[in-house]
């Protein structure tokens, strides 16, 4: 039995985000890692009711980190692939995974700090920036030094941005052998990043503006991230058109010292896909 969960636990009751950080921490540290998202996306306007499938995943490696997403519904097909050599980040925007297979869809390079303007928040696991913005140290075993009081440490495990003043309560409770680690979010404070990705990447008029949102972790007690389920809701605007949307995401997350993870009874070997690669072997985990 891990006494030193119970410990922490209970020196952080009223600061339950160093248990959530403790987690991102462990996930942060492996050499490889994987989150796998599941996401329901159902809009509603002038009482027409259309649902969109979200499917995306993030996998860190010690040479590259990946991001893919592929959105699908009646109306709407878009796919994105976002392909990070530790240096800058190749991206790449199509209404098909097959553009990129095809070579139709052609790859945009950004910087760091370019992609922190655009969409709000690096999927790198754990950097730092200077001033929002400025990329200090992507590095996620350094840590502060003397420039601490200018810096400020993110994770990118998840886009909302969870801190001791972005949520409006938490609780940890035991699920079997397992804990549920649950916040209810402020979603000014929390979804600062979130408000920004979701308006560059749905191309909508404004801000959204959201009026609940949660998230709940599963983690075991080597403080292990196992999943996590989040739901929002909001109110987006193309144009003239304002959508009610309610979104809830699954993610389930794997660790690794090599390519080779664990699910269960299976062992899968994921390898590093190539850039325009757009199949994902990660998916067999679920």
């Amino acid at each position: 039995m891990n006494d030193s969960f119970d410990s922490f636990v209970s020196e952080n009751s009223e600061s339950k985000e160093k248990i959530l950080f403790r987690c991102y921490d462990n996930f942060s540290s492996m050499p490889y890692a994987l989150s796998l998202q599941q996401t329901i996306i159902t809009s509603k306007t002038l009482g027409i009711k259309v649902e969109q499938k979200v499917d995306a995943f993030n996998y860190y490696t010690d040479t590259v980190d990946i991001s893919q997403s592929m959105t699908s519904s009646r109306y709407i097909k878009v796919f994105s692939r976002f392909y990070d050599d530790k240096k800058r980040i190749k991206y790449y925007l199509a209404n098909d995974k097959e553009e990129i297979n095809n070579k139709i869809a052609k790859p945009i390079f950004l910087s760091y700090d370019e992609y922190i303007k655009k969409f709000g928040k690096l999927y790198k696991r754990k950097y730092f920036v200077k001033k929002e913005s400025q990329l200090v140290n992507e590095n996620s075993n350094e840590v502060f030094t003397e420039d601490e009081e200018n810096s400020s440490l993110r994770y990118g495990i998840s886009i909302y941005e969870i801190n001791d003043f972005s949520y409006k309560k938490a609780d940890i409770v035991k699920k079997g052998k397992n804990y549920l680690l649950s916040f209810v979010l402020d979603p000014l404070a929390s979804h600062v990043f979130f408000s920004k990705q979701i308006k560059n990447t749905g191309h909508l008029t404004d801000n959204p503006v959201f009026f609940s949102s949660s998230i709940s972790f599963l983690i075991d007690r080597d403080f292990n991230l196992i999943n996590s389920v989040s739901s929002d809701r909001y109110k987006a605007k193309f144009g003239l058109l304002s959508l009610d949307i309610t979104m809830v995401t699954k993610t389930s997350f794997f660790t690794s010292l090599n390519n080779t993870f664990t699910s269960g009874r299976k062992k899968i070997q994921i390898k590093i896909p190539k850039e325009d690669d757009v199949y994902f072997d990660g998916y067999r985990l679920l």
